[in-house]
């Protein structure tokens, strides 16, 4: 026990907290240096690279599985993690954990013959589901490319290059037959990606026609923002009614953006021109709102005005203002 003197001059314990502080801080270091030392045994690699060697010693032992524990265990355990020597073998149910438990021994000496260089210490077992076994195909067969008929070539004056150049397109031919017998076949938009059957485009070329159909529904309704959704459609039709509210929602924030630029301009120069530009602006904005045609809106009806942003009844009325003073003077 630590006795001290307090400042009110009686004497009593050291406060324990900085006690406990200090062991766990003294833990700690401790476990920071075996796993230093632990870390040493892949000599080949960095301490801060230990982790990536154990994850793909990992991945060998899961693509091994099957022939280091045999069928009936391969089927009810499977290897989920590699930390520090230590390899954690997931069971399906607690029989097998037991069975597990006395095979441990001839499972690492297994994989010290198949993978010398992998330093496991210990097995751990627990409960958990096995994930299903994953398939791999078997290698591709492909005609024999050197029986393709030779493909005319531009004059090529390096004889070695143009025999390389016309293996690779044997080669290249005798690869897409194969494929097209499995039902592949090239994007006949690009020619350069693979479809499977049932599809007609790659995902590349779907995504430049969704593009340019969104380009060009954007124009369409910039020129005409009273345009309804089949109108819309004669043009483009496979865009959704989602993707016309979501362009007629950017333009609109544009010409709302728009109104406060112009109107700045017009407090800075007073330029009359200005103010045919902020009410073409607001009106479109309406429209863009409600869908209604531009000879149907007057900015000055209540029943338009409540469609204003906040700010739009000042600017409209210092505008008109304006203009009656400018009509007046003259």
């Amino acid at each position: 026990m630590i006795i001290t003197k307090k400042k009110n001059g009686r004497r009593g314990i050291y406060p324990l907290k900085n006690l406990i502080c200090q062991t766990i801080s003294g833990i700690r270091q401790k476990n920071l240096q075996n796993r230093t030392r632990t870390s040493t045994n892949y000599s080949s690699l960095p301490p801060f690279a230990s982790g990536s060697k154990e994850i793909l010693f990992l991945g060998c032992l899961i693509y091994r599985w099957k022939v280091i524990v045999g069928p009936d265990l391969f089927r009810n355990t499977y290897p989920v993690r590699l930390i520090h020597g230590r390899l954690v073998i997931l069971c399906s149910d607690s029989q097998w954990m037991h069975t597990l438990s006395f095979v441990k021994t001839q499972i690492m000496e297994k994989i010290r013959q198949m993978y010398p260089e992998m330093k496991i210490d210990a097995v751990q077992s627990k409960l958990g589901e096995i994930p299903r076994e994953i398939y791999i195909a078997p290698p591709l067969n492909f005609p024999d490319w050197t029986k393709e008929k030779e493909i005319p070539l531009p004059e090529i004056q390096n004889n070695e290059l143009a025999q390389i150049i016309q293996r690779c397109r044997k080669k290249l031919s005798s690869r897409l037959k194969g494929l097209s017998e499995r039902g592949y076949s090239l994007c006949p938009k690009c020619g350069a990606s693979l479809l499977p059957s049932g599809q007609n485009l790659c995902s590349q070329c779907l995504f430049q026609a969704k593009q340019s159909d969104l380009i060009c529904a954007r124009n369409i309704i910039n020129e005409m923002p009273w345009i309804s959704y089949n109108e819309v459609r004669q043009t483009t039709p496979a865009i959704s009614n989602l993707e016309i509210d979501s362009i007629k929602s950017g333009i609109l924030g544009e010409s709302i953006s728009r109104v406060s630029m112009l109107y700045s301009r017009w407090l800075e120069s007073r330029d009359p021109s200005i103010v045919g530009e902020i009410k073409f602006e607001m009106i479109r904005s309406i429209i863009l709102k409600t869908g209604y045609s531009p000879e149907t809106i007057d900015l000055q009806k209540k029943d338009f005005i409540i469609l204003f942003e906040p700010e739009w009844e000042m600017i409209l009325g210092q505008l008109n203002r304006e203009e009656h003073a400018d009509t007046s003077w003259e």
